[in-house]
């Protein structure tokens, strides 16, 4: 295999051509500009590997896979045109997983917050361990959810999208596991050297990505590309789409 490495991300691709992605795993893990760049870069990178057959995304190890977008960045914007450009890069990091010909899985253990659980609805597939802790808490800080939350509905439905979203509130692995937010797997790691297995086998995993073929699994929690293509821009908000759509 071989290994890169770009500022706080370090891949891996081992000789089955599956790659595993770790961003900052030695520190309490949340997306700043500098983690956002890189970690888009690598998957931008990837997407040019014709031999890929499979990416693993690992954040960071215990406390938290990714507490969500950087609060000291944040409150450090100075105008609009700054907001966007941060709320821009985070969408385009998400784009670039849903961009990837192949298979993503995240694998999360700890919490998943906000811009951290985003990144997890743009994978193929996540798994999550016993200690794992999924919301989107922003909305208590005033902060809309304006980025890829619009993909929630299509994996937990409108009403479990608007609890997380309207109170802000966490759910822990067994809750997400019947929401049907992350897949079933225990032990989590056995269950990825399987997935591991049968996609570095199978030779249609590109095919079936870039093709759409995957349309019949959202009702499981899996998203096929071309919805998630559909999906709105950035600048729509999935609690405003929500709210919009409780209107009507």
């Amino acid at each position: 295999g071989m290994t890169s490495n770009r500022s706080a991300v370090t891949t891996t691709i081992d000789d089955a051509r599956v790659a595993t992605i770790a961003f900052a795993p030695w520190r309490i893990n949340v997306f700043g500009r500098e983690l956002i760049e890189a970690l888009t870069a690598e998957f931008v990178r990837l997407a040019e590997d014709d031999d890929l057959r499979l990416a693993i995304l690992i954040g960071g190890i215990g406390q938290a896979f990714n507490m969500g977008a950087d609060v000291k960045e944040m409150a450090a914007i100075a105008d609009a045109d700054d907001a966007v450009a941060f709320i821009t890069s985070l969408h385009n990091l998400c784009q670039s997983i849903r961009d990837l010909p192949v298979p993503v899985i995240a694998r999360i253990e700890g919490h998943c917050l906000g811009g951290g659980l985003e990144v997890a609805a743009s994978s193929d597939l996540r798994i999550a361990s016993e200690d794992s802790m999924f919301g989107m808490p922003e909305g208590r800080l005033g902060l809309p959810s304006v980025i890829e939350a619009a993909l929630l509905p299509s994996l937990i439905g409108w009403g479990k999208t608007r609890e997380l979203l309207y109170t802000g509130d966490t759910i822990d692995s067994s809750g997400a596991l019947r929401i049907v937010l992350v897949e079933p797997s225990c032990p989590s790691i056995g269950w990825t050297r399987s997935l591991r297995a049968g996609c570095s086998r199978s030779p249609s995993n590109r095919a079936h990505r870039q093709s759409g073929s995957r349309s019949g699994w959202s009702r499981s929690g899996k998203c096929c590309r071309s919805a998630k293509r559909s999906r709105p821009a950035s600048t729509a908000s999935a609690s405003h789409s929500a709210t919009t759509h409780r209107r009507r």
